[in-house]
């Protein structure tokens, strides 16, 4: 394995879509599969032996589902990222999932490059947003709002604000820094104290936060 590949673990209890999904991207370059279980308790066995970066967890399992082994590795192994993968795309399968502490969600019909795209995303920033299913939980949790409002209680500044945008245009800290002519660090002091603020576990969280309570428009472009 080359130090700079993405070390990835599959969980899923239908075989033919592990090997699939296996398959896809075996050879895909920064990527290497190290470690595919059939449940959530199989992963955390076979975690003993390895250590995956990115773990991408299907939903519905026997044995441990992909939230309650989702939560585990939060509690656990909180250095591990999760990136949900499921056919059930429906609003309440994903909060649960974000608010297990996943660092994303993608439908099992994702394109390779977006699969690809995702795994990065989630190892170097933390998060990956899908414009498709931000649309679709916002739709189905924000409340009628005519302007850009803030949930009651909380405030945030013209500073967290742009933050705010720019984590839901996908931007990198690299370049939120040189759009704001701040250093990196002080955009990740930025980012941690968003995520304080919010309560939220992530920065998928705090993405979508934004989004239910309409703190950001729907037609922004996701860079990836």
């Amino acid at each position: 394995m080359n130090k700079k590949d993405i070390a990835v673990a599959l969980v899923d209890d239908h075989s033919l879509f592990l090997e699939g999904l296996s398959s896809v991207l075996t050879g895909v370059p920064g990527i290497k599969i190290i470690l595919k279980a059939v449940n959530g308790q199989d992963l955390i066995t076979k975690l003993k032996d390895k250590k995956p970066q990115v773990v991408l967890m299907d939903l519905q399992m026997p044995i441990m589902d992909g939230i309650k082994a989702t939560e585990h590795l939060r509690k656990h192994r909180p250095e591990i990222k999760v990136l949900g993968i499921s056919m059930l795309i429906e609003r309440r399968f994903i909060i649960e999932m974000i608010k297990a502490g996943a660092h994303g969600y993608l439908s099992k019909n994702t394109s390779a490059d977006e699969l690809r795209i995702a795994i990065v995303n989630v190892e170097e920033q933390g998060y990956h947003v899908n414009k498709n299913l931000t649309k679709a939980m916002y739709k189905g949790w924000s409340t009628q709002r005519t302007s850009k409002s803030e949930p009651v209680g909380i405030t945030f500044s013209v500073r967290e604000d742009q933050i705010i945008e720019m984590l839901c245009k996908q931007m990198t800290t690299a370049n939120m820094a040189k759009r704001l002519k701040l250093s990196p660090r002080t955009v990740e002091n930025y980012r941690q104290r968003l995520i304080e603020k919010t309560g939220v576990k992530n920065m998928a969280g705090l993405v979508m936060y934004a989004v239910v309570n309409g703190l950001v428009q729907l037609d922004l472009e996701l860079k990836h």
